[in-house]
């Protein structure tokens, strides 16, 4: 990979894991489709100009069947909004967001082998098993949740059991969604990296493109209570705007790197932001467990390094 490509690359991975925590935090008190229209709405208005001016600077770039790619790659996009957000309101972001970014690679690495003829290298092998590892050390490897003492030996052992219970649901919930947010992760990676590179739609009107297809796509479903989307827009604009500019931000470098280089590598050296991710769940929202989630995610980003090397 060139020098540029990974900076670009590192820079996205890093603004990434940003806007996540934030997203989960804004989770708790905004709706998953509201939240979706918000951010689709927002980001699509702040690009709007950048993206009609490259649009009216080459008008080919709309041409063909270009728009149905674009409405394609946008409904990809909702559909994994709406799982993250989910995701992150039945799980800790600690467990989500790595294993979620940690498969998406390997998804997109298959497709890259099977339909694209890229080639399966040793390194990118051992990456995925890697990978693999991360997951199993995320999924069962929490040791059982910390219960405040009580008077009553009994009740220490109901009180631990339930909240052991409680955290192998949890954490049961959130690999599931982490591996249902990865495949759609590898969908739109490899869909989007079709109009980058063969369709030659720059950048940032694929971004834009998505964000207000997003929009538009979810609206039916927030205009049965306008009223909760007026408040929770109140509430939260400056988190909402933040949001919009890291995320769309953030794509716009990854989008850019991919025309620069082979899915295969590209797209996993983006997912060191799995580390990232990890350690602001484990000790930025208080998820607890850190050595165990730590030591997945190491995992994940060092087979997510090799896929990048292979």
């Amino acid at each position: 990979m060139s020098a540029l490509a990974l900076a670009l690359v590192l820079a996205s991975a890093a603004i990434h894991a940003t806007w996540n925590l934030l997203v989960k935090r804004l989770g708790g008190t905004v709706g998953g489709a509201a939240l979706t229209w918000l951010l689709g709405a927002v980001s699509g208005a702040l690009l709007t100009p950048v993206a009609l001016w490259q649009v009216a600077a080459e008008p080919g770039m709309l041409a063909g069947t270009r728009p149905l790619w674009l409405l394609g790659g946008a409904a990809l996009h909702v559909a994994y909004f709406l799982l993250l957000l989910r995701g992150y309101r039945v799980g800790d972001l600690s467990v989500v967001y790595p294993i979620a970014r940690g498969s998406g690679p390997l998804v997109a690495l298959a497709v890259a082998v099977t339909a694209l003829g890229e080639p399966a290298t040793p390194p990118a092998i051992g990456g995925a098993l890697l990978v693999a590892l991360g997951v199993v050390i995320l999924a069962g490897g929490v040791r059982a949740a910390r219960v405040p003492p009580t008077r009553s030996p009994a009740a220490v052992g109901g009180a631990r059991e339930g909240a052991d219970g409680e955290l192998r649901a949890r954490t049961r919930r959130g690999v599931a969604y982490g591996l249902g947010i990865g495949a759609m992760i590898g969908s739109y990676t490899l869909w989007d990296r079709h109009l980058v590179g063969p369709l030659a739609v720059a950048p940032i009107v694929v971004e834009w493109s998505s964000a207000t297809l997003m929009a538009a796509l979810v609206t039916p479903l927030v205009r049965r209570d306008r009223a909760a989307l007026g408040r929770a827009w109140a509430a939260h604009r400056g988190a909402v705007v933040l949001v919009a500019l890291l995320s769309s931000g953030s794509y716009i470098l990854f989008l850019t790197a991919l025309g620069m280089d082979a899915v295969s590598r590209v797209a996993p050296a983006r997912e060191t932001s799995i580390l990232f991710g990890a350690l602001l769940g484990a000790r930025g929202l208080g998820e607890g467990h850190i050595g165990e989630r730590l030591a997945g995610a190491a995992a994940m980003t060092a087979g997510v390094a090799l896929l990048a090397l292979g």
